[in-house]
């Protein structure tokens, strides 16, 4: 596996000198308030102003390998312990994904062509705690980055893209068994949880490292169109049991 790495960051989103376009940051500040809004009338979320702690630009955007098919990651940071008293048994976060799906269903946002995924951290979580220290990642509320990215060597980059393959290729031999059997509805979601799962684990655990070969690796299977494929492949499953021919 090949990592192509740019000398500088796009530019149409960063400037010469790595701030972010004006016209860029406004735009996301406002896909972010505009759907703060939404959950708040649509659902009644007890999200107030103060509980926003930060809201950041995070992903492959921020870094050298961008590519005209990266999406644009927003992250909201929140206290939820407000709304925890007011919802004790809702998983905030997790809901507060699952709404932007149906947000996102007639809001089609694009920054050139990037389209916009929305995040939801909790400020407690050993990944914030009191800054992201993921990144690289740039902060829309203050305007500067929080970590900024980091070229790597060409021997860690070396060394990544090893690793990377290693995790590719099992992804890729799994994927080819759930094909061969048929794509059946269970073994797809099987493969797609165990995706999700494994990068979840691998930033989680490496909250310090700029990239994670797993987190690269399925990066290329993202981006050759394999999730899109099982995605697609699970909902026509879903589907089939109800449609009469």
């Amino acid at each position: 596996m090949k990592i192509k790495l740019h000398k500088n960051l796009d530019g149409k989103i960063w400037d010469k000198n790595e701030q972010m376009n004006p016209k860029v940051s406004d735009m996301l500040l406002s896909i972010a308030w505009a759907y703060i809004d939404y959950v708040r009338n649509e659902y009644d979320m007890p999200i107030r102003n103060c509980d926003i702690k930060d809201i950041f630009v995070f992903g492959s955007t921020t870094q050298l390998f961008h590519d005209r098919k990266s999406d644009m990651d927003i992250c909201i940071v929140l206290d939820i312990d407000y709304a925890k008293q007011q919802f004790p048994n809702l998983d905030i976060e997790k809901q507060l994904k699952l709404y932007f799906y149906d947000w996102a269903m007639v809001h089609v946002c694009k920054i050139y062509g990037h389209k916009i995924d929305l995040n939801f951290q909790n400020e407690k979580t050993p990944e914030y705690n009191g800054r992201y220290r993921r990144g690289p990642i740039y902060s829309l509320l203050n305007k500067e980055w929080v970590l900024k990215p980091i070229a790597l060597s060409k021997d860690e980059l070396k060394k990544l893209e090893h690793q990377a393959t290693i995790i590719y290729k099992k992804i890729i031999h799994d994927y080819n068994i759930v094909k061969k059997n048929g794509f059946k509805l269970n073994e797809i979601k099987q493969l797609y949880s165990n995706i999700q799962a494994s990068k979840k684990y691998s930033l989680a655990n490496n909250c310090e490292q700029i990239m994670t070969p797993t987190y690269m690796a399925i990066w290329q299977v993202k981006h050759k169109g394999y999730i899109k494929k099982l995605r697609d492949k699970a909902i026509k499953k879903e589907t089939e049991k109800y449609v009469l021919k």
